[in-house]
């Protein structure tokens, strides 16, 4: 049995990418007051929740708390050995100036797109509500009569009589976070992504993009489209990526240098871009610093305000 407390909803090796020589990184936390003070932390400290992806039993047993405990941490920690290997081969790419193979590439950027993904569905937000459906679920299963009389039996004979509701609770999670067919969270979004543009973005000598606990920036041309017209995402402090509507059949891939004043445009748009990001993070202490100054918290509120209106 895993017994993984502290359990990442941003993987470590994408959060390493962040930190300065000495292995620390900046953040700040949003607080129900505004953003708190700017602090010092290894990737171990930071974007974690004791137990995110555990399912606790209805009615523990025997000192057991959860259902299948460490399974989901497992298998999340499999899928971030794999993808650490292609995102530390497609920055290799990119600090070499660009692409050569173009089957590497899509293989690569069809990585990326599950990372971006994949971050997407295990923010916690998003995993919370999800699994909070899984009550009625386990009313209209049980009005449907999904149990038999020989499946009770043998839940009750396994320990779980008592814990159908949460074995729905575990099976939405999986859902979430493992499914990959039609109608699925992460086939839907990765769906969205491969139909896009990819343009990679490198910032100048003295510039750094900044990233959050949820780094994703979406845009829509038209508020009653559901699906996004562009998708930026900050790579690492030196490149970002954005996915935008293809403007021809075959997809384009770019990559494009780009001024420090584009590089604070994109960094203010992941600061005030959702509310569901609890920590901005930044390699460099001044960069962020600059960033949630004054003007910055102002700025903040006022994204806020409009947001709620």
């Amino acid at each position: 049995m895993s017994d993984v407390k502290k359990q990442h909803y941003v993987p470590r090796f994408y959060l390493k990418s962040f930190t300065n020589q000495d292995g620390f990184l900046y953040a700040v936390k949003r607080e129900p007051s505004g953003l708190g003070r700017i602090f010092q932390t290894k990737p171990e400290g930071i974007c974690f929740e004791k137990y995110l992806h555990e399912i606790k039993r209805r009615t523990p047993i025997d000192g057991e708390r959860f259902i299948e405990q460490g399974s989901a941490e497992k298998a999340l920690s499999k899928m971030e050995n794999d993808l650490a290997y292609d995102y530390r081969l497609l920055i290799e790419h990119l600090d070499a100036g660009g692409f050569s193979d173009t089957d590497e590439t899509c293989e690569l950027l069809e990585r990326l797109i599950l990372l971006i993904a994949l971050l997407l569905v295990r923010s916690p937000k998003y995993l919370k509500r999800v699994r909070s459906n899984a009550a009625s679920y386990t009313a209209e299963l049980e009005a449907e009569g999904f149990l038999t009389e020989v499946d009770r039996k043998e839940m009750d004979a396994e320990g779980f009589g008592e814990e159908f509701e949460s074995i729905v609770e575990l099976a939405i999670q999986d859902a979430a976070l493992f499914k990959f067919c039609e109608g699925a969270p992460l086939y839907s979004l990765v769906s969205l992504m491969l139909r896009m543009d990819c343009g990679f973005f490198v910032a100048p000598e003295g510039s750094e993009f900044l990233t959050s606990s949820l780094p994703i920036f979406p845009e829509w041309s038209d508020i009653r489209e559901s699906d996004p017209c562009s998708i930026y995402f900050p790579l690492s402090p030196r490149y970002g990526v954005a996915f935008k509507q293809k403007s021809e059949n075959d997809r384009l891939v770019s990559i494009s240098h780009i001024d420090g004043a584009a590089v604070d445009v994109v960094n203010r748009a992941i600061m005030r871009g959702n509310d569901s990001w609890d920590f901005l993070i930044a390699r460099d202490y001044e960069c962020l610093e600059s960033l949630v100054g004054n003007d910055g918290l102002r700025g903040l509120d006022r994204a806020a305000r409009l947001i709620a209106v």
